[in-house]
């Protein structure tokens, strides 16, 4: 059985894997799920112990190095000397017990944590530093804290810091996939580049949520033509615009495997749109919340959406959306024209 730790509302939850069991049984529990250090428990624990053949490392007993047991505070016991003959081998222990676990369960510990906490795990031991690179959730979403960001530096200098974080995670990252990848921040075309080689590093991850969301704050929405331009990945791992795009172009769209697409402050073209559908076969959800789109004609057998939603769109005059499977549709904006045919 393997443990880790996770901090919710000032209370310690435990990770709890089984040995020999799947990990549809691993589970966080509470304090009042743990037995208490009490004699009658370590006697217990023991027997657990010598049933299940659990060994030690470095001479370490089992009658004085109970793996589990915690008082109601989760300390050592005070006044229990064999405790306190035995620290460092209970030091020893934790270390053997960190280094113990199977690979993928430090990832599982840390996925559900903010990724500035993950990264501050590193100091558990040296296998820990190693760990949040291969998350396979990355979210950058700060746009909670973008009013709370000290004012005496400049929108340009919180920009520079914003994006200094996220490429020195990217650049660290190991995990050949990732399931999540999430942008939050007041960002326009002037950081088209960087925001370029976000994409492409999630598109090559085969990224199958992604979140674009640009906006500044409420009092400081960018003008439309300030917006970044959604661009379309290529094959042969460039991205082009469609101010870019030939008229007579051969170029393949790379196949992506986005399940999920949130798009805000974020201008999308029709061209990129369909383009992007067809070339994404497993997207079921997509939002937009964004300018660029004027005439939205959409429909055939090969696209998979499920859900989608067009809100404030400025410039949209009509939708039009047809034979394909559609089950959820939400628009909110000014009076246009839609048609629903054959959905």
């Amino acid at each position: 059985m393997f443990y880790g730790l996770g901090l919710r509302k000032n209370e310690w939850d435990y990770f709890v894997h089984y040995i020999g069991s799947s990990e549809s049984s691993d589970e966080w529990v509470g304090l009042d799920r743990l037995m208490k250090y009490t004699e009658k428990n370590i006697v217990k624990q023991q027997a657990l112990d010598k049933k299940q053949g659990v060994k030690t490392k470095s001479g370490c007993s089992t009658q004085t190095q109970p793996e589990v047991l915690n008082d109601a505070k989760g300390k050592k016991k005070v006044g229990d000397s064999s405790m306190e003959e035995d620290e460092g081998c209970h030091g020893q222990n934790m270390i053997d017990f960190i280094s113990q676990m199977p690979n993928d369960i430090p990832v599982k510990i840390l996925s559900p944590l903010p990724l500035k906490t993950a990264v501050m795990t590193g100091i558990l031991s040296k296998r820990w530093r190693f760990v949040w690179p291969y998350l396979k959730r990355l979210d950058f979403d700060d746009r909670k804290a973008l009013n709370e960001i000290d004012e005496t530096l400049c929108a340009t200098q919180q920009q520079a810091k914003y994006i200094n974080k996220v490429n020195s995670v990217i650049r660290s990252h190991l995990n050949p996939t990732l399931l999540t990848f999430e942008i939050g921040f007041d960002l326009d075309k002037t950081y088209k580049n960087d925001i370029d080689s976000w994409l492409q590093f999630a598109f090559d991850k085969e990224v199958e949520f992604l979140a674009l969301n640009l906006r500044g704050k409420l009092q400081n929405i960018h003008d439309t033509k300030e917006n970044y331009d959604l661009p379309l990945p290529l094959s042969d791992g460039s991205m082009v615009r469609l101010s870019e795009w030939p008229s007579s172009s051969s170029m393949v769209v790379k196949t992506l495997s986005l399940v999920k697409l949130v798009l805000l402050c974020v201008n999308v073209s029709e061209l990129v749109l369909t383009e992007l559908l067809k070339n994404s076969p497993r997207l079921e959800k997509l939002s937009i919340f964004g300018f660029g789109l004027t005439d939205v004609d959409l429909g055939g057998g090969d696209i998979n959406l499920k859900d989608l939603k067009l809100m404030y769109c400025s410039e949209l005059e009509s939708i039009s959306l047809h034979d394909f499977d559609l089950e959820t549709f939400v628009y909110l904006g000014r009076d246009i024209d839609i048609r629903l045919t054959n959905l």
